[in-house]
């Protein structure tokens, strides 16, 4: 039935400085062996650690409208009902209502890749503040922190200090920025 039912986690360039990671999990089989439904859902627990759901579906299947109902409601069983949802409709031009984005894909040709990273950016954003600032050189330790939590698009070493251009998450900002 399944090569594998492990998760792969991949990283991914969203706009040439901002990277995340996807997590691809099984997809949903219908009538599961009972000796695999265990195993099953603890792949799909990974969508509780998630920022973002990307939910992929088959156009094609005639089932489809089916599918993607049991999808959104495993989803609240696992309590990852509140992420924001990107569905991808791979092999024709569809749409979700309930997803925040509903973009039209191919795995064969690459087509909604563009837009995918797009719309994971915008939603990886909403978690983010702009910074632009002069830090003193004693303030290096700030910019590490922003090396390591937030996006950091440049770095210029003034006389003055660092100036800084930043993406930062905003659990962060108050350290950074104080």
């Amino acid at each position: 039935l399944f090569s594998t039912l492990d998760t792969t986690t991949r990283s991914l360039v969203l706009d040439n400085t901002q990277e995340i990671l996807v997590t691809d999990t099984v997809g949903f089989i219908r009538k599961l062996p009972h000796h695999l439904v265990e195993a099953f859902k603890s792949t799909l627990e990974e969508a509780k650690y998630a920022d973002i759901i990307i939910h992929v579906v088959d156009a094609s299947n005639p089932q489809m409208d089916e599918q993607m109902h049991v999808v959104y409601d495993t989803l609240r069983q696992l309590g990852a009902a509140d992420r924001p949802v990107i569905t991808l409709f791979n092999k024709q031009d569809k749409r979700d209502f309930q997803a925040e984005y509903s973009i039209p894909a191919s795995a064969k040709t690459g087509e909604g890749l563009a837009e995918l990273k797009k719309a994971l950016l915008e939603i990886v954003r909403r978690e983010q503040i702009y910074v632009e600032r002069l830090y003193d050189f004693s303030e290096a330790s700030k910019i590490q922190l922003i090396r390591s939590r937030g996006q950091l698009l440049s770095e210029k070493y003034v006389p003055e200090g660092i100036e800084v251009k930043a993406y930062v998450p905003k659990d962060i900002y108050g350290k950074v920025c104080i």
